[in-house]
């Protein structure tokens, strides 16, 4: 297939992307970026023939940069963020593994609060959303999903 006719598809880039794009506008308080760059390729073209399957988006905002890794490509599933900052850095793992570290120094495990009840699985979320009993998560919001959306469009749309 011709790589102008694929350009606007999205496999990896959206199915994946999703999740780094909305963490990045909740870091960024709702705030839009003001670039979006991707580089996506078809590592298992025999698998995937149609669409991208593994993607790095980045997005640019006013005093901070975001990398969102997202591939279908991988012989492993990982779902694990860095996020650094003038005075140390932030590594989340999957699920309670976290890890704080100042600068220059140690890293040093860190438990999380406990969940609130209302988040103790997607459907008891739902429930609890629909009855008014909670708010909504702003990672579920409409107003931080309209913006992935057009983060991922621009993504796509990244040559």
């Amino acid at each position: 297939m011709p790589h102008e006719s694929r350009r606007c598809r999205g496999g990896a880039v959206v199915d994946f992307g999703c999740y780094g794009a909305v963490l990045a506008t909740w870091l960024m308080e709702g705030r839009r970026p003001t670039s979006v760059v991707a580089s996506r390729s078809t590592l298992k073209s025999d698998r995937y023939p149609n669409v991208d399957d593994d993607t790095t988006i980045v997005l640019t905002y006013p005093g901070a940069s975001a990398a969102i890794q997202a591939s279908w490509a991988w012989t492993h599933d990982t779902k694990e963020m860095d996020l650094h900052t003038e005075r140390g850095s932030i590594h989340a793992g999957k699920w309670d593994d976290l890890t704080v570290r100042d600068e220059n120094g140690p890293p040093s495990p860190v438990r999380p609060p406990p969940l609130p009840a209302t988040l103790k699985d997607e459907w008891t979320y739902l429930r609890h959303v629909v009855r008014g009993e909670c708010e909504v998560d702003p990672l579920s919001s409409l107003e931080y999903n309209v913006i992935v959306a057009e983060i991922l469009d621009a993504a796509r749309m990244s040559k």
